[in-house]
């Protein structure tokens, strides 16, 4: 601590104590409110992340019956010939 922040008396000590008892609440709450940040960011990438994947997995189950469906009627035409 710097020469001139020493408290040379009871009442300097006080007020040194009251400002550091400040500036660690001030601090504390920085932390706090960083943390809620960062939290409701990485709430939001996952968020945005599911939202990607159902669009992904909805194409994909489209596309699977869209095969599906052609499959089942190519193979009715096919069929129907034969007979």
């Amino acid at each position: 601590m710097p020469r001139n922040h020493r408290a040379k008396r009871p009442q300097d000590l006080a007020v040194l104590l009251s400002t550091i008892d400040t500036q660690v609440a001030n601090a504390t709450a920085r932390i706090t409110a960083l943390s809620s940040l960062c939290k409701a960011v990485v709430l939001g990438i996952r968020r945005r992340a599911t939202e990607a994947i159902n669009i992904t997995n909805a194409a994909n189950t489209a596309d699977i019956t869209n095969a599906t469906n052609a499959t089942n009627t190519t193979s009715t035409e096919i069929l129907s010939e034969v007979d």
